[in-house]
């Protein structure tokens, strides 16, 4: 364990997962990137302040993690099963509603197969974060939406409370 430990490219990520990874515990992530490739294959970015009590090839036991990671809870008590359940605390940073979706469905691609209602939360969660310009928004969003046969206009009405834009929602309709 050390401060931000991992890489940003997504090899280091999914390589940890095939070997049979759950999770991944570090001081601090020193890239956005590295926990969000995490997370994306389905493991929890745990973080850990001061001595590991525990070493390699040694196993942790988190009961209630798939609760914790729902609630949003903070923190999560594990136990070091060779050093006789030895309970340790292990942070868990602030996750968004579909990081932690993701993390409960497995993996992104599993997040994906959720169906077309989460696809469109998705992209429209992404327009919002993203300063994209009126135009480019509409056009990005009626693309996506045209792809999996839906209409831009019904989809705009439902989430016309997310955009902070006014100009962005004014403009979907038609363009200035």
């Amino acid at each position: 364990i050390k401060p931000g430990d991992g890489s940003a490219r997504e090899q280091a990520a999914s390589c940890h997962r095939v070997l049979g990874g759950c999770a991944n515990i570090a001081r601090e992530y020193a890239t956005k990137r590295y926990r969000s490739n995490l997370i994306n294959w389905g493991m929890i970015p745990f973080v850990l302040e001061g001595t590991p009590a525990f070493g390699n090839d040694q196993h942790l036991f988190v009961p209630g993690i798939k609760k914790a990671i729902a609630n949003g809870e903070s923190q999560v008590t594990a136990y070091v099963v060779e050093n006789g359940m030895l309970p340790i605390t292990l942070g868990i940073g602030p996750l968004s509603d579909n990081e932690k979706q993701i993390i409960q469905d497995g993996c992104l691609i599993n997040y994906y197969r959720g169906g077309k209602e989460r696809l469109v939360d998705t992209l429209v969660y992404e327009l919002r974060e993203i300063p994209l310009k009126r135009k480019a928004a509409r056009e990005q969003l009626a693309a996506f939406l045209a792809y999996h046969g839906l209409a831009l206009d019904p989809l705009l009405e439902r989430y016309f409370g997310i955009f902070r834009d006014e100009e962005l929602v004014a403009g979907a309709g038609h363009d200035h």
